[in-house]
């Protein structure tokens, strides 16, 4: 969701509560098998269609690009809202490449 996130940003959630237009939610993707943060852009039923906020590199919802199924993401694959301050994202640059690199660590260890 760059430029609101960046690479490697360490981004604090919660449990998702009164998820609606415009919040920005974590999901897994049904169809990259991997976690996505984007924004809210149509509620429908038990089904929220996301965008990127960069409208260059994501100019339509994710729904009409292949990257969510067409009715969108169902609620049960969301896993988090991102947390908001009077609508300001909290999350800290470059801190979660430490987060990243503790839990390679972990699991090479682990094996």
């Amino acid at each position: 969701m760059y430029p609101v996130f960046q690479n490697g940003a360490l981004t604090f959630y919660q449990e998702p509560v009164n998820v609606g237009y415009h919040s920005v939610i974590i999901y897994k993707s049904p169809q990259l098998h991997t976690y996505v943060i984007h924004r809210v852009v149509r509620v429908d039923g038990n089904y929220y269609v996301t965008q990127g906020v960069d409208k260059i590199s994501n100019p339509q919802p994710d729904n009409q690009i292949g990257l969510e199924p067409a009715p969108g993401i169902p609620q049960n694959y969301v896993v988090g809202q991102v947390i908001e301050v009077d609508g300001y994202i909290i999350s800290i640059p470059y801190l979660g490449y430490l987060s990243i690199l503790i839990s390679s660590f972990i699991s090479a260890f682990a094996r």
